[in-house]
């Protein structure tokens, strides 16, 4: 699998009390193993996109998160 690029969107898993997938735009290269990026949209496991108004999308959307480049999806 090929690291994270600076401008480009990427999916990445996220677990909380719940397994998201997160469309990311990548921003930041931090390190050979970490990047960071703003979520762009959130997808719910079996339910699809989250759709605007939810409160899961308004936790995340347009946030600034740091992964690590094993939460990639391939």
């Amino acid at each position: 699998m090929t690291g994270p690029r600076i401008g480009k969107n990427i999916q990445v898993r996220h677990t909380d009390q719940f397994s998201y997938t997160l469309l990311v735009k990548v921003t930041t290269i931090c390190s050979p193993d970490k990047f960071i990026g703003i979520v762009e949209a959130v997808f719910g496991s079996g339910i699809g996109e989250i759709l605007p108004g939810n409160n899961i999308l308004n936790e995340f959307k347009g946030k600034e998160m740091t992964f690590k480049n094993t939460d990639m999806i391939s």
